[in-house]
């Protein structure tokens, strides 16, 4: 019997070569001829399989080709439908908070957009100079230009554009016209801020929102720093965190109702894709949302469930979805964190069996989605977070309640308003998280500055295979591999620098982080 080295697994494989593809159509944007290339280059293995009868391995270079095609298309559809007007008058609705960039100008976003009496798809960014006098929920008349963003492979472009955020707005003036029309989403967010700030202090509305629904773009700048480098960002951005507490919730109460099959299935997922709804879809929501139909209705059919399988199922249908995913902090931190549990949360788990039980799951989770995530933070953030794991034994154990009740308490001010003076229970529920991201964020200890390692970040990952248990290697190989693999990582990380390279450069973006 031929020996294996790791289980056949085609929906792994095929998430890894439609990711592959998908960063290699997005280096070449630009260039026709490289997409051909690489194109006919995966034209040239899948007839390779054939010929050499290689049948089962067919879909490797058609899911290479697939991700080629679906960045270069998200690419060609959104140039040929690129717009640019000057002085011109646009008709919008505030969608969200008029925020104050300093020196008298202010930013705001803005839907329901018609330009000439051409309704526009997606919102827009505004920057206007003085305040305006509108407010979110506003119907508002705008003269001055029009563009849509450029689209590039950083931040400035794909945290907006992965948010329908197409345009940006130079405003000379801006007149009110009276209410607006908001989508159900943008008016459930708008009507919850100016509930909490209206009722609550403006850190405890600050934290609330990011909490809830992801809404960062308020919150106190010192306050977000602290929260970064304490190593608890991942609870200020909705991700598989938040939705496995709801889930769990939905979970329960439908046990409680005697909800069983399909049924209890039908709910759990109509209550996270509303929540998802409101929360705007990010990469790391889908991904949950996916993984949790996949668990439960593999439950309902009576098959067995499988973690990475799993993950690379909700990998692909993201992608699919949203191309530029791969290349946003999001999705990169959202699947590498899961990854990062899947493969070696157990080990850890029996390293640290003199910890109490509970101890040690929170440290072994938490030492797993470090280990790899960390490449991936230096490229984003250019720092690595020291004092992770005791910023998250203090959170995380009383995390659930405190996201819960807040989201009861919050659903319950929007359906009935005159309970919304019980918002000022959240001034104390938020309290152990403003304290401890202060006490620990602040210590110039907490974090370190790192840098990215470039090509060796492939290396890195694969000798993080070789050491999981889904690679069947021995113990001595192992060691043989890993120490070859640094080796040869170590020896790119000289020649990138020696030659100014780095391919990570793509990657550059530092917003809309979600684990």
């Amino acid at each position: 019997m031929k020996k294996r080295y790791f289980n056949n697994r085609p929906i792994c494989f095929c998430a890894l070569f439609l990711s592959l593809g998908l960063t290699v159509g997005a280096t070449q944007l630009d260039n026709v001829s490289g997409r051909i290339i690489a194109l006919s280059v995966a034209a040239a293995i899948a007839v390779a399989t054939l010929i050499f009868k290689k049948y089962k391995l067919s879909y490797i270079p058609i899911a290479f080709a697939v991700g080629i095609v679906c960045m270069s298309g998200v690419f060609d559809i959104y140039n040929s439908n690129k717009i640019t007007y000057e002085n011109t008058e646009i008709r919008a609705t505030i969608s969200g908070e008029i925020c104050d960039s300093g020196n008298g100008n202010y930013y705001f976003t803005v839907e329901n957009i018609t330009v000439g009496g051409q309704k526009q798809k997606g919102s827009a960014t505004v920057y206007s100079y003085g305040l305006p006098t509108s407010r979110a929920g506003d119907e508002i008349l705008i003269t001055g230009d029009i563009k849509s963003r450029d689209y590039v492979n950083d931040h400035i472009f794909l945290s907006p554009y992965r948010k329908g955020n197409y345009y940006v707005i130079f405003a000379d003036s801006v007149a009110p016209l009276g209410e607006g029309k908001l989508s159900l989403a943008s008016a459930v967010r708008v009507k919850l801020k100016r509930q909490l700030y209206s009722t609550v202090s403006d850190s405890t509305a600050d934290i609330t929102g990011a909490l809830l629904i992801g809404d960062k773009y308020s919150i106190d700048y010192d306050l977000y720093d602290n929260v970064i480098a304490s190593g608890l960002a991942h609870i200020f951005a909705v991700s598989g965190l938040h939705v496995g507490i709801l889930c769990a919730a939905v979970y329960w109460i439908t046990s409680k109702l005697k909800m069983k099959g399909w049924l209890r299935l039908i709910t759990v997922d109509g209550v996270l894709l509303l929540y998802g709804l409101l929360c705007g879809f990010p990469a790391s929501v889908e991904r949950a949302i996916i993984m949790t139909t996949v668990f439960m209705l593999s439950g309902v059919v009576g098959r067995q469930r499988d973690n990475l399988n799993a993950l690379a199922f909700s990998a692909i249908v993201v992608l699919l979805i949203n191309p530029v995913d791969i290349l946003t902090a999001g999705f990169l931190m959202s699947f590498l964190s899961v990854l990062g549990i899947i493969m070696f949360e157990k080990p850890f788990e029996r390293l640290l069996k003199f910890l109490p039980k509970g101890m040690r799951a929170l440290t072994a989770t938490s030492l797993a989605v470090n280990l790899t995530l960390w490449p991936v933070m230096c490229v984003f953030f250019g720092n690595v977070q020291v004092l992770f794991i005791l910023s998250n034994l203090v959170i995380l154990p009383v995390l659930p309640f405190i996201y819960i009740i807040s989201l009861l308490i919050c659903v319950l001010s929007l359906i009935m308003p005159f309970l919304s003076p019980i918002l000022v229970i959240l001034n104390v529920l938020d309290w152990p998280i403003k304290f401890t991201a202060t006490a620990i964020g602040s210590l110039v200890i907490s974090q370190v500055a790192a840098g990215g390692l470039g090509l060796a970040t492939f290396g890195y990952y694969i000798m993080l295979f070789v050491l999981s248990r889904y690679a069947f290697i021995k113990r001595k190989s192992r060691v043989i591999a890993t120490s070859a693999i640094a080796c040869a990582s170590v020896a790119i990380v000289a020649l990138g620098a020696f030659y100014n390279f780095d391919f990570f450069t793509i990657f550059e973006i530092s917003d809309n982080i979600a684990v």
